[in-house]
């Protein structure tokens, strides 16, 4: 079945007896991609009415008293499994030297099988450079390449809290975000689980939820979950299927430290701020300062909620977006504030490639769902005993594989809209394609 196909089954209705005539198609298929019918509307795709209340708690922007002189061990890289509990430990000298050099261009970015919308490289609707103000625009176009990249973080940490952060989908299930949105010892260490919204605009979710996929949940660096260096601040997270198909992904490239491209004057940072509702996407650009060994010192305005976000350009050599700096803090100094993020200098850059190449893939399944009354129902309405009706119901597949044959779908039947304790659920009808 295809997402606009459509079930039909009738049934005789007698006062006492009920008769079911189902009408099936035998080895019947959900095919997947079923976010191109773009349902906006879709009970499916709102986000729970008990998650919208929720207090986010941010961290502190601002640097604190910390250890940045980059000690030795600062970049063996942490894996933590959320599952278990357990970080593994891989010193330097341990990972396999790169023998290749920097990729000029970087790894460029896909729109993906089944975008939304595509988005014209020089797009009219992107913000011209400004100074260190709040020259935020919202973006609503979140379905849009490359905004559909960019993803909301809710995280919820061993304290109880709830905390908001922003990242970037970069292959078909990673997400680059910053180390203090997955670890932080004032919240009792690593976070115990994640809801990522690729594309959110407020209550909308139009790619849905993911959470954790396959071991290694967490990639970060021991410079920043044992030392506090900004230099660190950065993580990047499995998720548990490849959304990447269907959001497309942002490109990534490194850059020598003192390369002309931390300093353009077309730099952009996008993410969801705290002070914006956390569910909203806002971008802001400006010109980029300065680098420090992994530190990108910029303009662009990032309140707390924009953590984890996209700091990116439009390369003119290959016309791609490409993302080089996570952003992570604000920098208070005494003449000037700024905002900074950890760029992705080789050793990011490569320990990037090696988790792509070496970390599983998700498991594909199928995610059917019931987009809700819009879109499914029965006629005549009310019935009455004895009649014949019936019933529509439009499946959809928001999965990455095909559902395959033996698809079951349960009818409930009940004097009124809604299924209570005072309806007779006994009273139900299972259909298998």
């Amino acid at each position: 079945m295809t997402p606009n196909s459509r079930g039909w089954l009738r049934i005789l209705v007698f006062v006492c007896i009920i008769l079911f005539c189902i009408y099936g198609v035998s080895g019947l298929t959900v095919d997947r991609f079923g976010f191109l019918d773009r349902r906006i509307d879709s009970e499916v795709l709102q986000i729970p009415p008990d998650q919208l209340n929720i207090t986010l708690i941010y961290d502190d922007p601002v640097i604190k008293p910390q250890n940045t002189q980059n000690i030795t061990g600062s970049d063996t890289i942490i894996l933590f499994d959320v599952t278990t509990r357990q970080e593994t430990v891989i010193p330097r000298e341990k990972i396999a030297e790169n023998l290749l050099l920097p990729m000029i261009n970087g790894i460029p970015g896909t729109i993906g099988e089944n975008p939304y919308y595509s988005l014209s490289q020089n797009d009219s609707d992107f913000v011209k450079p400004s100074s260190l103000i709040d020259n935020r625009e919202r973006i609503t176009s979140t379905t849009r390449y490359p905004h559909s990249t960019f993803v909301d973080i809710s995280m919820n940490w061993p304290d109880g809290s709830r905390g908001g952060c922003s990242g970037t989908i970069i292959d078909h299930n990673h997400i680059l975000t910053a180390g203090h949105c997955v670890y932080n010892p004032s919240k009792g260490g690593w976070i115990d689980s994640i809801e990522v919204y690729p594309a959110r605009d407020e209550t909308l979710m139009p790619f849905g939820v993911q959470g954790f996929g396959p071991w290694p949940h967490i990639m970060t660096y021991q410079g920043w979950t044992h030392n506090n260096n900004r230099e660190w601040d950065f993580a990047m997270v499995s998720l548990d299927r490849s959304i990447g198909l269907y959001t497309g992904t942002m490109g990534f490239a490194t850059f020598e430290e003192n390369d002309d491209v931390y300093t353009y004057c077309n730099l952009y940072l996008a993410g969801y701020p705290g002070d914006k509702g956390s569910n909203q996407l806002w971008r802001s650009s400006a010109c980029g300062r300065d680098t420090h060994d992994n530190l990108h010192e910029y303009d662009m305005f990032g309140p707390p909620g924009t953590s984890g976000g996209p700091v990116y350009f439009l390369d003119g050599l290959d016309s791609k977006f490409k993302l080089i700096t996570v952003h992570t803090s604000l920098k208070e100094n005494l003449f000037t504030d700024y905002f900074q993020g950890t760029r992705l200098s080789n050793t990011i850059y490569y320990d990037i490639l090696n988790r792509l190449n070496t970390d599983p893939a998700p498991t594909d399944l199928a995610d059917l769902v019931d987009d809700g009354r819009v879109y499914s129902g029965f006629a005549p309405n009310p019935v009455q005993a004895g009649d014949w009706f019936t019933i529509q119901n439009a499946i959809r597949n928001l999965g990455t594989k095909n559902s395959g044959p033996g698809v079951r779908t349960s009818y409930y039947l009940s004097k009124n809209p809604f299924i209570g304790d005072a309806d007779d659920t006994s009273l139900v009808m299972r259909m298998i394609f």
